[in-house]
């Protein structure tokens, strides 16, 4: 599974007795620590990963750097030789050639 988000990180947890593994994306990074930030839903605020005790390590992911505008433009991709992935996670700049249907 590949997995975007904002800042190109994923934290990852071991669990615990009351809580089981779990990938949690990475919000922000602290300016004056330089920790990692992940949204605590139970107390509505960023944490530092540190703060939890089943804190495993960081992984990298796809950073999401831009979108794709509406109005009737559309990004595939031209390799077409692994038909069973997702177009939509495989576009690049290189490879937006449709145009709108007006043009």
């Amino acid at each position: 599974m590949r997995y975007f988000n904002g800042t190109g990180w994923l934290a990852i947890f071991t669990g615990t007795e009351t809580m089981s593994g779990r990938t949690v994306n990475v919000d922000a990074w602290d300016e004056a620590t330089a920790l990692a930030l992940v949204v605590d839903p139970r107390r509505g605020t960023r944490r530092a990963v540190t703060d939890y005790t089943d804190f495993s390590h960081l992984e990298r992911a796809d950073q999401v750097v831009a979108a794709i505008p509406g109005g009737g433009w559309r990004a595939y991709r031209k390799d077409v030789t692994a038909p069973w992935l997702p177009r939509a996670h495989c576009a690049t700049w290189s490879e937006i050639v449709s145009q709108p249907p007006w043009r």
